[in-house]
């Protein structure tokens, strides 16, 4: 498959060839590679996205374990199985999954 040089004039037109020839014929398609081949066209998006994905994890995160500790003999707070059952109608950020691995 070709490979955009950087002194290739046609610029994004080859990157998307590269793009489709990689998702489309090779069968061991790796995404960082693709991007990488892209050079740094993508590279602050998806630096953005990361740094978006880690701040709701951290922040789901710690809302989790602050459900964790309530005891609910001693609040009269809801209980784990109802915990869990709100979290799943409301479809937490991270999903019940995760609140399971939590608790």
């Amino acid at each position: 498959q070709e490979t955009p040089s950087r002194s290739d004039t046609s610029g994004r037109r080859s990157y998307t060839n590269v793009m489709q020839k990689t998702v489309a014929y090779d069968p061991d398609f790796d995404a960082h590679s693709v991007t990488r081949l892209m050079g740094g066209l993508n590279s602050d998006l998806i630096e953005a996205v990361r740094l978006v994905e880690t701040k709701v994890e951290a922040h789901s995160e710690a809302m989790m374990r602050k459900f964790r500790h309530i005891d609910p003999q001693k609040t009269g707070m809801i209980d784990r199985q109802s915990m869990y059952n709100l979290l799943s109608s409301y479809n937490a950020v991270l999903g019940t999954r995760h609140f399971e691995a939590l608790w």
